[in-house]
């Protein structure tokens, strides 16, 4: 049985104690809160299609999770667990991306009492793929060390026989070195927003700037790019701004440092970028730095 590792630093844990769901309807599971001791991390094979809760201490801040599936399945719910230290978070909806980035869903979860497992009812047929479990909450989503980082997600359903192919996309994915170009809209965004914001690994995206503000080096938006950082999701909650700058909350938290993304100025009002194709999947956060300060996206990048 595998050790523990488990962090005291900002979050207060929970046990997990894997029970069996039954039925075919809502599920429901039993938790014990407070606990910073487990005997083990392993996992009860109840009979899933995917499974990665376990009965380790419960952290925030999930990275996404990708579902693997062999087999065409029917998907009847998806079961996202959030602890959050024991207090009460609101659900609200988990989605489904498949591999060529067209989203099932979002589905709106339910929380039965006494638990902190969202639950979505999804029936859904899919072919067999790698799908990324999109949750709308990833700052209160559980996961720990035993499941990598990733988010404890339960998939229920069944193999079949043959599933439909998988629509495509309505352009909000791409893998292309030059995205379609984003407009300007007639209410500038405070920060600057990415379009698209779900790209694969090696793929292209543009960053779209409130537009209508002269800004140095003949740059008409409200910015003029020195340098593009990438933090992932995790690392920037950890910092905070001084002075126009991203600095450390404190030594004790945990800050990886960011990527330097090269940048190409196509326009007006939006610079072009490309992903490393040796980028983690996971969520980031881009931050554009010019003379001013450092200034980060409305919206987040998704890299499935």
């Amino acid at each position: 049985m595998q050790a523990c590792r488990l962090r005291t630093t900002f979050v207060a844990f929970a046990v997990v104690l894997l029970a069996s769901w039954g039925g075919a309807g809502a599920h429901g599971s039993t938790r014990v809160a407070g606990s910073t001791r487990a005997a083990g991390c392993g996992q009860a094979n109840q009979g899933w299609l995917f499974n990665t809760y376990n009965n380790c201490g419960a952290l925030n801040g999930a990275k996404a999770t990708v579902v693997a599936l062999t087999k065409p399945a029917t998907i009847s719910q998806i079961a996202d667990y959030h602890f959050d230290n024991g207090v009460a978070v609101k659900p609200g909806t988990i989605g489904l991306q498949a591999p060529n980035g067209y989203v099932f869903g979002p589905f709106k979860a339910t929380q039965a009492a006494g638990t902190w497992d969202w639950i979505a009812n999804a029936n859904i047929t899919v072919p067999p793929g790698s799908y990324t479990v999109l949750d709308s909450s990833p700052s209160t989503w559980s996961q720990n060390s035993f499941s990598g980082g990733k988010g404890f997600v339960r998939v229920f359903g069944s193999y079949v026989a043959s599933a439909p192919p998988v629509p495509k996309p309505a352009g909000t994915t791409t893998t292309s070195t030059t995205p379609t170009r984003p407009t300007c809209s007639s209410t500038p965004p405070s920060t600057f927003l990415i379009s698209p914001n779900r790209v694969a690994k090696g793929g292209g995206t543009s960053f779209l700037l409130a537009c209508g503000h002269a800004a140095a080096t003949s740059f008409q938006g409200s910015f003029a790019p020195v340098k593009v950082l990438l933090y992932d999701e995790a690392s920037f909650r950890n910092l905070k701004y001084v002075n126009g700058s991203l600095q450390p909350i404190s030594p004790s938290f945990p800050v990886r440092a960011p990527l330097v993304l090269s940048f190409k100025v196509v326009g007006p009002e939006d610079i072009d970028i490309t992903l490393p194709a040796s980028i983690q999947n996971g969520t980031y956060v881009p931050v554009i730095v010019d003379s001013k300060g450092e200034v980060a996206s409305q919206n987040l990048l998704v890299v499935p």
